[in-house]
């Protein structure tokens, strides 16, 4: 379940930030409004803003899937059922949404790069797949009780989701989790900032 939520993060985030920084350069609508008497800076965080709610958005539905699909009759096992109360169900939303706004932010950097769809393609597919490539390596692992484990991005998604529905999530490695993917974030969103203030944003669309 958690590697399918990460596919879904960047999946359902990834045309909506490709249509608001690469596909507004390729329509030329980008160079309009960086002329304007507007701080650049507010552009980029407008932006930035824009992706990190349609992500949220996407990820807000994949959890009210994920509590429909585990009050199912079967859906798990006799030992786990009661793990998932409203305190674990607010802990997965909080764990949820600090990787979708890291996702949305890394998809809005490496897209406002791109003079086009296409090249912005190529820029967040090699993310995308590694993400891919942190979930299947991590789907078959237990939880775990290692801190360093969450320190890395992504795959400390997967382990706090199965901490936190296995009922063995530390307070600590929550934390880690998620100061870790809102640290990313802050640093993201500061470069995609630096970005539209420079002229490579500009020479970009040439």
């Amino acid at each position: 379940i958690p590697y399918l939520l990460l596919i879904f993060i960047f999946s359902g985030t990834m045309n909506v930030g490709l249509a608001a920084t690469a596909g507004e350069k390729e329509r030329g609508g980008l160079v309009s409004l960086l002329v304007n008497q507007v701080s650049r800076t507010s552009i980029a965080l407008g932006k930035v803003l824009y992706i990190l709610i349609a992500g949220s958005l996407n990820t807000f539905s994949s959890f009210i899937g994920l509590l429909i699909a585990f009050n199912l009759p079967g859906a798990l096992p006799i030992n786990m059922r009661g793990h998932i109360t409203i305190g674990s169900s607010m802990a997965l939303m909080v764990v949820l949404l600090a990787t979708a706004i890291l996702a949305a932010s890394i998809i809005v950097f490496l897209g406002s790069l791109a003079r086009n769809i296409k090249e912005a393609g190529g820029y967040i597919m090699p993310a995308y797949i590694v993400a891919i490539v942190i979930g299947v390596a991590t789907m078959s692992m237990e939880s775990t009780k290692n801190l360093a484990i969450f320190l890395i991005p992504f795959a400390n998604m997967v382990f706090a989701m199965k901490g936190i529905i296995m009922s063995q999530l530390s307070i600590p490695a929550f934390l880690i989790t998620i100061g870790v993917n809102l640290f990313l974030t802050l640093l993201v969103v500061y470069a995609i900032a630096k970005l539209f203030n420079s002229e490579k944003i500009m020479n970009a669309n040439s």
